[in-house]
């Protein structure tokens, strides 16, 4: 096999340490793998449906995991159950707070329909809220998923190469003999000098 002569390689199943890292390697390997798997069957962020009372309003925090910056993208689904329509806004943090004080607000995006299906660039760095403000008399029931987009890369293909490549080393620390090290088990005769006449 071309690997058993590659240097880190032998160096690995060499070591005194291989099994410990050996397992070390394959736990990582499992979360990692693990991780990604979940995001892959769970993208989103927020994925709820969730009752609005009359002249209330639902927010949700978008940068849970990290700050948000200029160019990131943010997808937003949403459908109220029976079609009424309700009020959408995106703010940065001190514009929701001045409009759920009721001063004057400039939201970075806002609609009024049933359902929608966007992608929000960001036009500036920071926390972004989505909110949903019920404006009818009665209560409704809003479907809504959200997803940093950034966050495929990181919770998706970043820990499935993470988990792949950890894989990799605890097979390989575990598996094969390189050749120095079945040099070094069985010296060559030719290494001693010859023994002296009786």
């Amino acid at each position: 096999m071309v690997l058993d002569d590659f240097g880190p390689v032998v160096s690995l199943r060499k070591s005194n340490y291989k099994v410990p890292i050996a397992v070390v390697a394959l736990i990582l390997a499992t979360i990692c793998l693990f991780v990604s798997i979940t995001n892959f069957l769970y993208p989103y962020d927020y994925d709820e449906e969730t009752p609005i009372a009359s002249e209330y309003y639902v927010s949700y925090q978008v940068s849970v995991y990290g700050p948000m910056f200029e160019g990131d993208v943010v997808e937003i689904k949403y459908e109220v159950i029976g079609g009424e329509n309700i009020n959408f806004f995106i703010f940065d943090k001190s514009n929701l707070g001045r409009w759920a004080t009721g001063e004057t607000f400039a939201p970075l995006y806002e609609s009024t329909g049933s359902k929608d299906d966007i992608e929000y660039t960001l036009i500036k760095n920071g926390d972004i809220y989505i909110v949903f403000s019920n404006t009818n008399t009665h209560t409704i029931n809003l479907q809504v998923s959200i997803q940093d987009m950034a966050l495929i890369f990181y919770g998706q293909y970043l820990y499935l190469f993470l988990g792949v490549s950890f894989g990799a080393v605890g097979i390989l620390a575990l598996t094969g003999n390189s050749k120095d090290s079945d040099q070094d088990t069985f010296p060559n005769s030719d290494q001693y000098p010859p023994l002296p006449p009786d």
